[in-house]
Parts: structure tokens; C-alpha cells; sequence
């Protein structure tokens, strides 16, 4: 499951359970209103220092506490979660190995993804 956040040609692999592989170009255009609805969240956070030597970044958000944010390892698995209950949250990924970590903000039905670079 997949979401573009813009416009273009992008890949597509698909694995049969009989391991058959089916590789396909597939040009997508997204909806004006979803570049909008991007722009517009896009606004309500700010993520600092990115890169981050130290592993720990600066997460300022405005969208109030309806806005939540999760980070990914690139395995998929769920590492951290806050909401924008404060104005300003830490997060600290200086446990974890260095590499890209994926942030996702949720704000009222949308999503927003940033690479977190470790």
C-alpha cells in the first residue's frame, strides 16, 4: 500500500505466492487537493537538525495535539510516538544505529513523511 506524494513515472514489483515476478511502470498523477492538503501540513511542523550526528532531532509542531508523529526503522518497525500536545518535542534516536529513519506526522486525516538521516 502506497501513497505518491507527486506526480511521475514510479516502479511497481509484484510477487505471486508461486514466486512469480511481475515488474510494471506505472505513471501516476496526484490530485491537486492532495498536494494541497500536503502543503498545507507540510507547514505545521519543522524537523531540526536533519542530518543529525548526535541522533537526537528537534520536532516543532503547531498543528496542536490532534497532530501525531511515529518513526520508522527502515524495516518498517514502529521505534517512537508523541502528539503535538507541546509545542516542541525531542526526538532521540541515539540508541539506535545510524541510518534513515522515516518520521510520518498524521494531521487531521492526512500524512506527511520526512527522512530522518541518523
Amino acid at each position: 500500500n502506497a501513497t505518491p506524494a507527486n506526480n511521475g513515472l514510479y516502479s511497481v514489483v509484484v510477487t505471486s505466492s508461486y514466486s512469480c515476478v511481475l515488474n510494471a511502470g506505472v505513471n501516476v498523477t496526484v490530485p491537486t487537493s492532495r498536494l494541497v492538503s500536503e502543503i498545507a501540513i507540510n507547514k505545521r511542523f519543522h524537523v531540526y537538525p536533519n542530518p543529525s550526528t548526535s541522533g537526537i532531532f528537534n520536532l516543532s509542531l503547531s498543528g496542536g495535539k490532534e497532530m501525531t508523529w511515529e518513526v520508522m526503522a527502515a524495516d518498517g518497525r514502529y521505534l517512537l510516538n508523541g502528539n503535538g500536545a507541546s509545542a516542541s518535542n525531542m526526538i532521540d534516536l541515539s540508541a539506535y544505529p545510524k541510518g534513515v529513519y522515516m518520521l510520518q506526522i498524521k494531521w487531521k486525516g492526512e500524512l506527511a513523511e520526512v527522512k530522518l538521516i541518523r
